[in-house]
Parts: structure tokens; sequence; C-alpha cells
């Protein structure tokens, strides 16, 4: 798998050669700033320090991180939106700052088709769903059969309505007949976990790096991978193209934007240094294989065609969770 990821990055990065000599060196002439939608210590922030340590150091310039969280990925969104459109303030966004909010927010205060300019997605990723070790549920099959029996009676936590994990469970329910679970929305991963250990809930989902410790230490259990495939740190656990829910995969993205009115020029040639910065092994040893990511990388006119075909994937997973967040 990570020879898989590995040629697959540096397939891209030769794909972007065209980023020209004369752009390389022309650019960047000060720093540049990562913006992160969410607070430090996350899996959005610690790949955005990963990035600028080793952009930094083919620049030969600083990169740096900046974090502006809140508000569902608005503040960074707009923040970067009004930013200079010369290259040097990025956007280390999620499918929740360039797809979906525009769904879930009847007024928002930016357009993410005609503010950004595409840059390429640099890793994605999938949810583990997780229950107590001693829960009843031995598998995700056990927790649809009892929501099935009786609705709205298995709960479920998250980390918000709306966000990633509230449509993955939403559309999952859908998928799997029409099933309804109980959400029950809480402020980050920290209270929902605390929750779920203390029986408050019956299971959730995260991101692997949220759920290992737990896992690992025997007092939760994974029960599925809403990716394609199985994940390499967890072996043992199907996804859910195995349990036959093809049409329900759910993965998050790590991508990067800049303002509409950025250089293309700059685009590429950013997007080419993240692929061969993503290639390289011993950085994907320790910032992609332990978070259970897969590399992502592209062109800007790919990942611009990957935003068009996804952004109906996401309308009717929030469709189907029927929520608006104003």
């Amino acid at each position: 798998m990570r020879r898989r990821s590995i040629l697959r990055a540096a397939t891209a990065a030769a794909a972007m050669s065209f980023a020209t000599a004369a752009g390389a060196q022309q650019w960047p002439q000060q720093s540049v700033k990562i913006v992160v939608p969410y607070l430090p210590g996350g899996a959005v922030d610690i790949m955005g320090r990963a990035l600028a340590d080793r952009l930094g150091a083919r620049w030969k310039q600083a990169v740096v991180v900046d974090n502006k969280a809140g508000g569902s990925e608005i503040v960074a969104a707009t923040f970067v939106r009004d930013s200079p459109p010369d290259g040097n303030t990025i956007f280390l966004a999620t499918e929740v700052g360039l797809e979906t909010n525009a769904y879930l927010f009847s007024k928002l205060p930016y357009d993410p088709e005609k503010d950004f300019l595409p840059i390429t997605r640099v890793v994605e990723g999938a949810l583990i769903y997780v229950v107590r070790a001693d829960s009843p549920y031995k598998t995700l099959k056990d927790l649809i059969a009892q929501a099935k029996a009786k609705p709205n009676t298995v709960s479920y936590g998250s980390s918000g309505p709306g966000g990633a994990i509230h449509l993955a469970t939403a559309w999952l329910g859908t998928v799997a007949g029409d099933v309804q679970f109980l959400h029950v929305p809480y402020r980050g991963s920290a209270p929902t976990m605390t929750d779920l250990l203390a029986g408050q809930i019956e299971f959730t989902a995260a991101p692997l790096s949220v759920v290992a410790p737990f896992v690992q230490s025997g007092k939760m259990r994974a029960i599925a991978v809403s990716g394609p495939a199985r994940l390499a740190p967890l072996p043992d656990v199907p996804s859910f193209v195995e349990l036959g829910y093809e049409r329900a995969v759910s993965q998050f993205m790590l991508a990067l934007v800049g303002p509409a009115k950025m250089p293309p020029t700059v685009a590429a040639f950013i997007a080419s240094e993240v692929a061969a910065v993503v290639a390289d092994k011993a950085f994907q040893e320790k910032n992609v294989d332990p978070f259970g990511f897969k590399v992502a990388t592209e062109t800007p006119e790919s990942f611009k065609a990957f935003l068009q075909k996804d952004k109906e994937v996401q309308r009717a997973r929030v469709e189907a969770a029927n929520v608006k967040l104003d």
C-alpha cells in the first residue's frame, strides 16, 4: 500500500512538471502562510505544519501555519479569500469549507467555487466507527439491525451538526434502508469520546488519529472503516465496501486552494512541490501512514474536476441529513 502511495504521488509530481523553472525562481520571494481552519494539535494542523516544514526547506523561505479556527472553516475561508492573490496565503481546507458549507448555510459569506483557485488535494482519509469494548454490538451490521428494529434509539455522537461524522452516518442510514440512528451532537471529539466511554451514546466515528489511543488501550473496539478498503494500521477492521455498503463510502480530504485571482502558474508550482513532498517515503511514514491517510495529490485542473463532481455527492448527503446551520 505504501509503495502504491509513493508511486502515485511520484507520478502526480511528474505530471505537474509543466510548472516552469522561471516560476519556481520568481516565487516565493517572501514568507508563505498556510491558513489552517482548526486549532493546533488536530489532524489538519499536523499536516499543515509538516507541509510548512518541508516546503520551507525546499523554497528557502519561511512557510508558517496560521490557525484561524471557527465557523465551520468560514473564518479561515473568508480570510484567505480577502488576502492578496499572490500565492503567499493559501488555505488548507477540507470538504467542509470547499463543498458542504454551500449546502449547509443559506447565506454563506463566500462562494467556494468563485472565491478560490484549486491547487491540489494532499491526502484523503476515512472515518473509523467505534463502540465501547464491552458494547453488545459486535459489528456495524448489529448497530444497523437494532436501529431498523427500533428507530432513533441507537445513539451516536458527532463533533457537530453538518460535520463529516453526522453526514457520513446519516448517509449510511439512507443507504442501509432508511435506518434512523439517534444523532447526539457535541462540541468536538473529546467530549464525544468521554460520553461514549461513559455509556451515554452507543457509537461514534472519527479519524484514526482520534480513535487510535482508545482502540490500542482496549477501551474501544473498531468495527468499520468508512472508506473503500481496510487501513494498514487496522488490518482486521472491514471497510464499508466489504460490508456491502459501497454507496455509503465516505472520505474526508485535506486540500489546498488559494484566492481566486492567484496566478495559475504559481498554483501549478505549489501543486508540484506538494506532490514531491508527500511522495517522500520518510514524509509518508511520519505524516501519512500513521493517520490512515492516502496520498491524493493532483494537478489544479484535476482537482477542479474532482470538486465539480464531488459537490453533487456532498449535496445528496446534506439533504439526507436534513440539516441547515443558519
